[in-house]
């Protein structure tokens, strides 16, 4: 099982001077373990954006972040709820899709979410293919 990105958890910044910092936003209505859920689109202290999650599992539409979801600065989520998990990754192919939006287009110049441009990829029933062609 892979964890889910919460509010606090924390990011791995690898740009100087911004080291480790927690996630700054998240949902304001969905929790885990007490904590707002962390979503593609949310912030990190140091102004990274998280990129990546699982687009079968939606937060506020968002797709939810995970340990390990990549940010717009190059860094990385390296904590975790240690009981509530998204997905489950088996052998080489992997149980649980995870997808880059950043790489698809759903960001505007700012580093904002496009909503309309998200809800379009996950309407998509060939998100997956299209992902996996863009190599997101």
């Amino acid at each position: 099982m892979i964890s889910s990105a919460r509010l606090g958890d924390k990011h791995a910044c690898p740009l100087p001077g911004h080291g480790t910092t927690p996630i700054a936003s998240a949902s304001g209505d969905v929790n885990i373990n007490g904590l707002g859920a962390a979503r593609v689109g949310d912030t990190c202290g140091c102004g990274a954006v998280i990129t990546s999650g699982f687009p079968s599992i939606q937060v506020n539409g968002r797709p939810m972040a995970h340990l390990g979801s990549p940010t717009s600065h190059g860094g990385t989520i390296i904590t975790g709820s240690n009981n509530v998990g998204g997905g489950f990754v088996m052998g080489d192919a992997g149980g649980a899709t995870i997808i880059n939006f950043m790489a698809l287009g759903a960001f505007r110049p700012d580093g904002s979410v496009d909503d309309e441009k998200m809800a379009t990829l996950l309407a998509d029933p060939k998100l997956t293919e299209k992902a996996l062609a863009a190599n997101a």
